[in-house]
C-alpha cells in the first residue's frame, strides 16, 4: 500500500514537470512593474508679495515632491527655454538579509532560510533560469490547499532602525493557474524572538508567466519589534510552481524638496516634473515667476503747453515700466503755485494716459512708454513763478514712482556737448521739444532731472575729473606749464600761439580784446592767477582755440550775450553778476568750474526770447579743441594722446 502511494506520487510529479514544460513553450515571457504611480510635485513661492501675482523681491521657490511608493528619485526644472536642471535625491541605506539570492545551500536546504508549513508542497533550491546569480528558492504545489506556503528567514531576523521607512523588493516567477498567487510578508519581532507582528505584505502576482516580476512592500519599522524577517511564498494548486530571487532592502524617502531663488526681473515660466525610483515620471507642470523690483523709470519728455490764459498750462511726461508694466489706474499729478498760498495741491487722477508709440489709451500692463497728461492747470491770476508739477504712477507689481518736480516756464540751460557736474544734476526742464544736451551727462552723485534723447540710458562710469578741486588735478604738469608762460602782450588776449600768464585779476573788455580778435586763428593757453570778469561780448572764430586756466572765480556781466573759449575755473562760474539779466548767454566752447555754477539768468515767459522757447545759458562745444596738436603739446608737454572708452547699451 505504501509502495503504491509512493509510485503514484512519482507519476504525479512527472505529470507536473511535463505540464510545466509544455506550458512554458506556449506562454510569452513578460515583466510587470510593481508600482506605476508617478510622484506628485507641488510648487510654493515666497518673497515680498506685490500685486497681481508679482513679487517685489527675489522669489524663493520650493518644489515639494511626494511619492509613497518607491520614493522620489529626481526633480527636473527649467525656466522659460533655459537648459534643464536635474536634482537627484539620495537614497538611504537599510540592512540586508543573509543569503538574499539563495546562492548558498543545497537542494532541499537553503542557508539562513527555513521551510514553512509542511503539506502537499515541495521546497527546494532551483537553478532553472535564476533572476540573479545561479540559484532561486522554489515551491512546487502537488495538492489542493488554501495554506500560504513560504520560505522564511525568521531564524536570521535582522535589526532595522526604528522609525525608518523601508522598502523591500523581491523578484518572482509564477508558473501558476487561476486562483493561485504569490506574494511575501514582512514580519517584525523583538530581539528575543517574541511578539511577532505582520508589518506589510507585497502585492499579489498571478498568472502563468515565465518572466520575472517584481513585488514590493513598504513599511515603517516599529520601535518595539524592529527585528525584521520575511515569508516569501504562494497559495497554489497542483502543478503550480513559484520561484523567488534577489531580495533587496532600501530606505525610502517618501518626501523630497528642491529650493532655489529666482532673481531675474520679468514674467517667466517655471517648468518642472519628478521621477521616482521605479522610473515613473510625472507629467510636466508649470507656474509663473513674476519679479519686478524696479519702479517705473525713467521719466522723460516733459512738456508744457500754454493754454487759455497766461498762467494756464497743460503738462505731460513720459515714463516706462518694462517688467510688470504700468498700472494706469494709479496715474496721478499734483501742482504747485504760490497763488493764495496754495503751494502743493492734493494728488489727482491725470486726464489721460496714452501709449507714446500710437497715442491710443494705455492698458494695464503696458511695457512701452506711456504719456501722462494733466488737464489745463490754472496757476492763478498774476501768480509769481515758480509753477511746478509732479506725476506719480505705480506698476502692476505695486512699485510706485514719483517723477521729478518739473518747473514750467523756468530758466533752463542747454549744452551741445557733454555735461559734467561733481555733484547732483537737478536742472529745470527745457521748453517743449528741447533737451538739455544731445550728448552725455555725468554726475558724481545723482542725475535727478535731466532731459535727454530717449535713446540714452543710465549707467555708472568713473569720470576723469571726478573729485578734482584744483587745476593740477586735471593737468598734473600745471606747474611746468606756468614756468613756460609769458606775460600777455600789451595786456591783451593773444593772437599768436603760446602760453601766457596774468598774475592778477583779468577783465575781458574792449581794452583787452585786440582788433581782429574775432577772426584770429590761434592756439593758446592763458593762465590767470586771480579772477576773470567777462564785461563785453567775446565772439571768436572756430579756429580760435584758447584755453583759460583760472585760479579764482569767473563772473559774467548781465549785458554779455556771447563769448568763446574753454575755461577751467578753480572756484565758481557765475553767468550773471546782477542776478536779474533777461538776456540769453551763449558760450562757444566749455566751462569747467571745480567749485560749482551759479546760473541766475531768467528770460521770463513773455514774447520773444523766453523760458518757453530759449535756454538762458547755451554752451556750444567746439570739437576743434580736441584735434589741435599745438594746444595738446602746451597742456601735456607731449604729443596728442587720447584714451577712448566705447560706451554701448547692453
Amino acid at each position: 500500500m505504501y509502495h503504491q502511494k509512493y509510485c503514484l506520487l512519482t507519476r504525479r510529479s512527472l505529470l507536473i514537470l511535463n505540464t510545466v514544460l509544455l506550458l512554458f513553450l506556449c506562454f510569452c515571457v513578460s515583466e510587470i512593474k510593481a508600482e506605476t504611480t508617478p510622484p506628485v510635485t507641488s510648487s510654493s513661492l515666497s518673497g515680498t508679495a506685490g500685486q497681481s501675482g508679482w513679487y517685489r523681491s527675489n522669489i524663493d521657490v520650493t518644489l515639494d515632491v511626494t511619492d509613497s511608493g518607491s520614493g522620489p528619485m529626481s526633480t527636473t526644472y527649467w525656466i522659460d527655454s533655459a537648459a534643464p536642471t536635474t536634482v537627484n535625491f539620495p537614497t538611504s541605506s537599510a540592512p540586508t538579509f543573509l543569503n538574499p539570492s539563495y546562492e548558498q545551500g543545497s537542494f532541499l536546504n537553503i542557508s539562513n532560510w527555513n521551510q514553512g508549513p509542511g503539506g502537499l508542497v515541495l521546497y527546494y533550491q532551483s537553478n532553472v533560469s535564476p533572476y540573479d546569480g545561479n540559484k532561486t528558492a522554489a515551491i512546487a504545489f502537488v495538492g489542493l490547499s488554501s495554506t500560504f506556503y513560504y520560505w522564511s528567514n525568521e531564524s536570521k531576523a535582522v535589526a532595522f532602525t526604528p522609525g525608518q521607512v523601508v522598502q523591500i523588493s523581491a523578484w518572482a516567477r509564477t508558473v501558476m493557474f487561476p486562483g493561485d498567487y504569490a506574494y511575501f510578508e514582512v514580519w517584525g519581532q523583538r530581539q528575543n524572538g517574541t511578539n511577532d507582528q505582520l508589518l506589510a505584505s507585497s502585492e499579489h502576482l498571478e498568472g502563468f508567466i515565465w518572466g520575472w516580476r517584481n513585488a514590493t512592500a513598504q513599511f515603517t519599522v516599529p520601535s518595539d519589534t524592529n527585528y525584521i524577517y520575511l515569508k516569501v511564498g504562494a497559495i497554489g494548486t497542483p502543478a503550480a510552481i513559484v520561484y523567488w530571487d534577489n531580495i533587496q532592502t532600501s530606505g525610502v524617502n517618501t518626501n523630497a524638496q528642491v529650493n532655489f531663488t529666482q532673481s531675474t526681473e520679468g514674467n517667466h515660466t517655471l517648468h518642472y516634473y519628478s521621477r521616482d525610483n521605479d522610473n515613473n515620471t510625472e507629467a510636466e507642470k508649470t507656474t509663473s515667476l513674476k519679479k519686478d523690483t524696479v519702479i517705473p523709470n525713467p521719466w522723460q519728455t516733459f512738456a508744457s503747453i500754454n493754454g487759455g490764459c497766461a498762467v494756464c498750462f497743460t503738462t505731460s511726461a513720459d515714463v516706462v515700466d518694462q517688467s510688470s508694466g504700468a498700472d494706469v489706474s494709479t496715474a496721478e499729478y499734483r501742482y504747485y503755485t504760490k497763488y493764495n498760498n496754495q503751494f502743493w495741491s492734493n494728488w489727482s487722477p491725470v486726464s489721460s494716459i496714452t501709449n507714446v508709440s500710437n497715442g491710443v489709451a494705455a492698458s494695464d500692463g503696458a511695457t512701452n512708454y506711456v504719456k501722462l497728461q494733466t488737464p489745463e492747470l490754472n496757476f492763478g491770476d498774476n501768480a509769481d513763478r515758480p509753477f511746478r508739477v509732479q506725476f506719480r504712477i505705480a506698476d502692476m507689481a505695486g512699485n510706485s514712482s514719483d517723477s521729478p518736480v518739473y518747473e514750467i516756464a523756468s530758466p533752463w540751460i542747454k549744452a551741445t556737448g557733454s555735461i559734467y557736474i561733481d555733484g547732483e544734476i537737478s536742472i529745470p526742464y527745457p521748453a517743449t521739444g528741447e533737451n538739455h544736451s544731445p550728448a552725455e551727462a555725468f554726475s558724481a552723485t545723482d542725475i535727478v532731472t535731466f532731459a535727454d534723447d530717449p535713446d540714452w540710458y543710465d549707467e555708472t562710469y568713473i569720470h576723469a575729473v571726478s573729485g578734482s578741486s584744483q587745476i593740477v588735478s586735471i593737468l598734473p604738469n600745471y606747474d611746468d606749464i606756468k614756468l613756460q608762460a609769458l606775460p600777455l602782450p600789451g595786456d591783451q588776449l593773444p593772437t599768436t600761439n603760446g602760453i601766457y600768464i596774468v598774475n592778477d585779476d583779468f577783465d575781458i573788455k574792449s581794452q583787452t580784446i585786440p582788433t581782429g580778435y574775432d577772426g584770429a586763428s590761434v592756439s593758446a593757453v592763458v593762465i590767470v592767477t586771480g579772477d576773470v570778469t567777462v564785461m563785453e561780448d567775446l565772439p571768436v572764430s572756430i579756429s580760435n582755440h584758447t584755453v583759460y586756466l583760472i585760479e579764482g572765480d569767473m563772473t559774467v556781466l548781465p549785458n554779455v550775450e556771447e563769448f568763446g573759449g574753454v575755461y577751467i575755473v578753480t572756484n565758481q562760474f557765475e553767468s550773471d553778476s546782477s542776478g536779474s539779466s533777461h538776456r540769453p548767454l551763449t558760450v562757444n566752447g566749455a566751462v569747467l568750474a571745480l567749485s560749482g555754477y551759479v546760473l541766475p539768468r531768467d528770460l521770463g515767459d513773455g514774447s520773444g526770447d523766453s523760458n518757453l522757447n530759449t535756454p538762458s545759458e547755451l554752451f556750444n562745444w567746439q570739437p576743434g579743441y580736441l584735434l589741435d596738436s599745438t594746444l595738446a603739446s602746451y597742456l601735456t608737454n607731449q604729443g596728442m594722446k587720447y584714451s577712448w572708452q566705447e560706451i554701448e547699451k547692453p
